[in-house]
């Protein structure tokens, strides 16, 4: 069992609970902002980037329970502390919003965060096969599966304390994004690798190939040449010039000129999908960043005997904003390292500005 001391869910910390409604503020405007900037930069592309591949579907649904964080969670969060700090009665329903909002969306997050995992996997070991991709009634099937699993996880929240199931939660979470992690490092270094060194060796194998047959050519149209020019000597150099012309053999100029654009498109989509393997690694090291303090924290808080209820409010508060901050970070990785959404972004908040400047001059 967890030995968590009997504390109640509010203190008399004036300073703790002003600190605690502030940094919920900033992150309420943060994670909603940037959350909705990134669900607008996904569906404004969605024939290119929503229907790509299942992996955007999945970055929509932690995207939309991020955004959910950020409108329910963290607007609880802000009136929660409001009212301890200003010694308003909060009910006890207004401790589940803001305890399961935080638990229910960062379990939806979970799960997405799960099958992308899986998703990455298929990429890198069955490249083929992942290219043919999945149907859109499966897809919304693992959509809707990861919120019904996610609301199953939360009631036991309801006949456990708060720390106990935070220890449970936080625990779990480590375990299983550090496993992803070495999971997708491994196979990141070595089959993602393997396959770029194995198509390029491929491609200049070929273009090698095709380069001796080219100066196989030639040497054959210059011995030719030899023989032409020892048995007539007497060509004049008008005739030698128009010989050389007619007898040069024709480069494959189209031939070449399509090996370079695929060789171009091959080097962009090997690009693209290094970045976006390396946005999940990033996203799974996010993940560990902000859950793994928790774990630390929730731990002595229960192994702790001597430990007063002022000390035990300081660190579920830390915990608490700890947590509530991974949907931020979440979603700034996103914006930085996915090229597509970034450029989105870009264009999205181009759009505003000249929207904002049109507006102003009128």
């Amino acid at each position: 069992m967890c030995k968590s001391l009997s504390c109640h869910d509010t203190h008399n910390m004036t300073t703790l609970s002003w600190f605690s409604f502030s940094f919920s503020i900033v992150l309420c405007v943060c994670t909603v902002s940037l959350n909705a900037l990134l669900i607008v930069a996904v569906f404004g592309k969605r024939k290119k980037v929503f229907k790509k591949s299942i992996f955007y579907k999945l970055l929509f649904n932690i995207t939309f329970a991020d955004l959910l964080t950020g409108i329910i969670t963290d607007v609880g969060s802000i009136s929660f502390h409001f009212k301890e700090a200003k010694k308003i009665v909060i009910s006890r329903n207004e401790v589940y919003l803001v305890h399961v909002g935080l638990f229910m969306f960062s379990n939806v997050s979970i799960f997405s965060m799960a099958l992308i995992c899986v998703d990455r996997i298929i990429a890198l070991i069955k490249p083929i096969e992942y290219r043919k991709g999945l149907s859109d009634r499966i897809c919304i099937l693992l959509l809707v599966s990861t919120w019904f699993i996610s609301f199953l996880l939360v009631l036991p929240y309801f006949y456990i304390k708060y720390v106990c199931y935070l220890t449970v939660f936080s625990f779990t979470l480590v375990f299983v994004t550090f496993i992803a992690l070495v999971l997708m490092v491994y196979l990141y270094k070595t089959r993602f690798t393997l396959l770029c060194n194995l198509d390029k060796m491929s491609s200049t194998s070929v273009e090698s190939y095709k380069s001796n047959q080219i100066n196989d050519a030639i040497s054959k149209e210059r011995r030719f040449q030899i023989d032409i020019w020892n048995k007539k000597k007497n060509y004049d150099l008008q005739n030698v010039s128009q010989l050389n012309e007619n007898v040069r053999p024709k480069q494959p100029i189209n031939q070449q000129s399509f090996r370079c654009s695929e060789n171009k498109t091959k080097i962009k989509s090997y690009s693209a999908e290094k970045r976006v393997n390396q946005s999940f690694i990033i996203m799974l090291i996010v993940f560990l960043a902000t859950y793994f303090p928790s774990c630390c924290v929730t731990l002595y808080i229960n192994t702790c005997e001597q430990c007063n209820c002022s000390l035990i409010h300081i660190l579920r508060d830390f915990t608490y904003l700890s947590l509530l901050s991974s949907a931020l970070w979440r979603s700034i990785n996103f914006a930085v390292r996915i090229i597509t959404l970034k450029k989105r972004i870009k264009e999205i908040i181009n759009q505003i500005k000249c929207v904002l400047l049109c507006s102003s001059a009128f």
